[in-house]
Formats: structure tokens, sequence, C-alpha cells
């Protein structure tokens, strides 16, 4: 599957605007390289060129942002000192190196979010901040230096300790998340219409399902199930007559369109042959299964996180999600 790539003014990375940026982004070039382009246009395009950047400065809109969460002022402070930090990673290091900066960032941010509203797991999400804030400094710095000594051992080093850093913060996020919706789906009301009617519509394709896949399968749509418990849960306790709420509209998408269709296109296939016939990409239909209801259960989980913050730009963020198809790869069987 081709990854989707969007056109936006890239602000992080910007000198004006963000439109050179964003074209080095879509065209995966080095922005000095697209700066050069512009300027040289400039002077042999009559003013063409002027006039479109700024029709694109006035109409592009900005690469969606995580934004520094509702937190206490000590915490917005450091925040706000980290944030310079990554701009400036921008700036100087390739786009590459400061995009996984910023997903890092991006991540703090988030935990930093759920350690206040979270009961469960606050305490173990505030020791993670405390000791990631000052070691995501440090490697940015370390990045930043050894760019500028021309240090390529140094910098992969750091680039690795950046690496796990991410994963390390993720990891932590995701169990509290798990660890807090456990609990509230456990002591909630959820037996909502929303929630009732989606089990109705989905309990004879789960029946059949049980009939003919495997523990694997069974257990991720387990937690498919909860976390889809949390959010029509969620939903329920919202206003109605909003209806700019991303997280209903992804929910719907999600819940009536994506997850039936993956079960069904698996359910046409005889049992023997969707656990051992191979397809083209040499696994089975319940390989395959398995792998798209990971992926949509990844997708939960990241609604369920900006949900969670009751964060409208945090949908923005994460509706990503949605622009795969969680079934286009489908289930056609070939000779083998």
């Amino acid at each position: 599957m081709f990854k989707q790539i969007r056109f936006y003014r890239n602000t992080r990375r910007s000198r004006l605007g963000g439109i050179c940026a964003g074209i080095s982004d879509f065209l995966n070039i080095n922005v000095y390289w697209v700066r050069i382009a512009f300027l040289l246009s400039i002077v042999f395009s009559f003013g063409i060129a002027f006039w479109s950047y700024v029709i694109l400065w006035l109409f592009l809109p900005a690469k969606p942002t995580v934004p520094i969460p509702d937190v206490p002022k000590s915490m917005v402070r450091e925040l706000n000192k980290i944030d310079k930090l990554v701009k400036k990673s921008h700036r100087e290091l390739d786009h590459v190196t400061a995009d996984k900066i910023e997903d890092t960032f991006d991540a703090l941010k988030m935990l930093v979010g759920q350690s206040e509203s979270s009961t469960s797991s606050r305490k173990n999400l505030l020791l993670t901040w405390n000791e990631s804030k000052s070691t995501f400094t440090e490697i940015i710095n370390q990045l930043l230096f050894s760019t500028k000594m021309n240090n390529s051992s140094m910098f992969n080093d750091q680039l690795e300790k950046l690496n796990s850093l991410r994963r390390y913060i993720h990891q932590v996020g995701q169990n509290a998340l798990h660890s807090e919706i456990e609990r509230r789906v456990e002591g909630a009301d959820v037996n909502t219409e929303e929630w009732l009617a989606w089990q109705a519509q989905m309990q004879p394709l789960i029946r059949q399902l049980k009939k003919q896949a495997g523990p694997q399968v069974l257990s991720i749509l387990d937690k498919i199930e909860l976390k889809m418990a949390y959010l029509m849960s969620h939903n329920a306790q919202t206003d109605e007559s909003d209806m700019f709420d991303l997280s209903k509209f992804q929910i719907t998408q999600i819940s009536k369109q994506y997850l039936p269709d993956a079960i069904n296109e698996y359910l046409k296939l005889p049992p023997d042959m969707a656990r051992t016939q191979r397809l083209a990409n040499n696994f089975t239909a319940e390989e395959v299964l398995a792998e798209q209801l990971i992926r949509l259960d990844h997708a939960l989980e990241e609604l369920s996180t900006s949900l969670f913050e009751k964060d409208a730009q945090g949908l923005l963020v994460h509706g990503r999600f949605l622009k795969d198809k969680f079934t286009s790869k489908g289930f056609k069987v070939i000779n083998s």
C-alpha cells in the first residue's frame, strides 16, 4: 500500500509562511533547493511565482500539530522550552531527523496530557515525564552538535537513542491508556443506545467468526470491543449539536464500515482455506485479517487518546489513521 502524502504548509520548518518547506516535504527534497528554485523563479516568471506563493500562503492549510496540553504552568514552561529546541532542530537538521524529533515531542505532550486525566497511571506517567524530558533535551542538543561538528558516528548514536526514547514514551502512554480505559469501562454504564445497536449488528458476525478464526484474531477483537465501548460511551456524553465533532464521524466509519467489511470479506472464504491457503503476499487470509484488526485497534487507540484528552486539534492529527481503508487488501485466493 502506498503512503498517502498531503500537501501542507510546514510552519515548523518555515522561513516565510512554510510554502517551500511544504513543497520540500511533499517532494521529499532538501528545502534549500526549493528555496533557491523559488528565488530564481521570481526573477524569471515576471511576478507569477510571487503571487502564486501569496495565494498558497493564504489558502493552503498548515500541517496539523499536537498542541501544548492543558497542564500546570510549570509543565507548560518546560514544554515551551523543549518546543523552541524542536523548532531549532527543524532549521538545522535534515527533515527526516527533525520529523522524528517532532514525533517524539508529540508523544511526550500526549503523555503529559494523559497524566492530568488519568487516575490509575498518573504516578507512572509523571515519572516517565520527569525521566524523559531531560534525556530528550540532551539528545536534541547532541544531534545539533554532532551535525555542526560533522561527526556522523556521534549523530547515528544519538539518533538510535532518540528512536529508543520515542518507542519507550509511546509504550508507556499506550499501557496507561489501556489501564484507564479498562477502569472507566468497568465502572461506567456503557449500555448506550449506540453501543447496544452496534452489538446487535456485530454479534452475528462475531459468532460466526468465533467458529472459524483462531485465538489471535479473537483476542484482538476483544481489545477492539473494549475501546469501542469506551468511545461510544464518550459519544453519548457529548453535545449532539456539535457538527464538527470529528470523533463521532471516525467512530461511525470504523464501527459500521471498516470492521464489518474486514470480517465479512474473511467469512466469505471456506474456513479451512482461510487458515491454510496462501495469498499472493504469502500470508493466509486469517493472517491478513489479524493484520487489519491490529491496524484498526491502533487507530482506535490513537482516537481514544485524543478523546481522553478532549483535544480537538489532537483529533485532527490522529484522524490520519482513517486515510487507509482497512479492507483494501481483500482476500482474493490464488492457486498455489
